[in-house]
C-alpha cells in the first residue's frame, strides 16, 4: 500500500529558499577566487610567448633577382603562390578577381605547365570573387583565400580547400574538398567605409 504524506506549502518554500541561499554562497565563493586565478592564467599564457630582441639580429642584405616571367595571357594578376608538395620545382598560382576559378602550375622560371591540352585547373564548385592568397599544408592540400574586399563590399569570405592533382595528364578539373566560410566580428553591412578587411 502506497501512502502520500501531505507537505505544507510553507515547507516547500523554505526548502526552495535554502537551495537558493546555497547557490548564492557558491557563486560568491567562486567570484571571490577569480582575481587570484586570472593573473595566473595570464602569466601561463605569457610564458609561452618568446620575446625577440630585434637589436641583436644580424642585418642580411639581399638583392632581388628576376628568375622568371609568367605568361600574362593566362596569369594576368598572380595574387598568390604556394609550393607544391607533390611536384618538385612546381609552384601553384592563381589570378585575382575578374578571372575564372582556376589554379595554375608554374615552374620557377615562370613557365606554365599544361593540364592535358589546356593551361590551369578549374576548381569545381568554387567562385573567384576576389582571390587574394593561397597556401599549402605541405602534404598535398591547397587552400585558397577568397578574402578580398573590392569596393569595400562586405561579404562572407571563404577559404577553399582542395587536393593537388597527382599528375598533369588527363582532366583539368579539380573537385572542391571543402568550403570554409569565416567572418570578422566587427565587419557588418554591405558597403563599408573601412578597408581593413581586404
Amino acid at each position: 500500500m502506497v501512502t502520500f504524506e501531505a507537505v505544507h506549502p510553507l515547507s516547500i518554500f523554505i526548502i526552495y529558499q535554502q537551495q537558493r541561499y546555497r547557490c548564492r554562497i557558491f557563486t560568491l565563493f567562486f567570484l571571490a577566487f577569480i582575481p587570484f586565478i586570472a593573473p595566473y592564467s595570464n602569466t601561463l599564457a605569457a610564458s609561452n610567448v618568446s620575446v625577440i630582441d630585434l637589436s641583436q639580429l644580424e642585418v642580411i642584405r639581399v638583392s632581388p633577382k628576376l628568375v622568371g616571367t609568367m605568361d600574362r595571357q593566362h596569369v594576368n594578376e598572380s595574387s598568390g603562390l604556394a609550393t607544391s608538395a607533390i611536384h618538385d620545382g612546381v609552384l601553384w598560382t592563381l589570378n585575382d578577381s575578374g578571372n575564372s576559378a582556376k589554379i595554375f602550375p608554374v615552374l620557377l622560371n615562370g613557365t606554365l605547365l599544361k593540364s592535358g591540352l589546356s593551361v590551369g585547373f578549374s576548381i569545381e564548385g568554387a567562385e573567384n570573387f576576389d582571390w587574394e592568397a593561397m597556401a599549402s599544408d605541405g602534404k598535398g592540400t591547397l587552400y585558397i583565400a577568397d578574402s578580398g574586399h573590392n569596393l569595400n563590399f562586405a561579404r562572407t569570405p571563404i577559404i577553399y580547400q582542395l587536393a593537388e592533382p597527382l599528375s598533369f595528364d588527363g582532366t583539368n578539373k579539380l573537385p572542391l574538398l571543402r568550403k570554409i566560410p569565416y567572418n570578422y566580428e566587427d565587419q557588418s553591412g554591405f558597403f563599408m567605409s573601412r578597408n581593413e578587411f581586404d
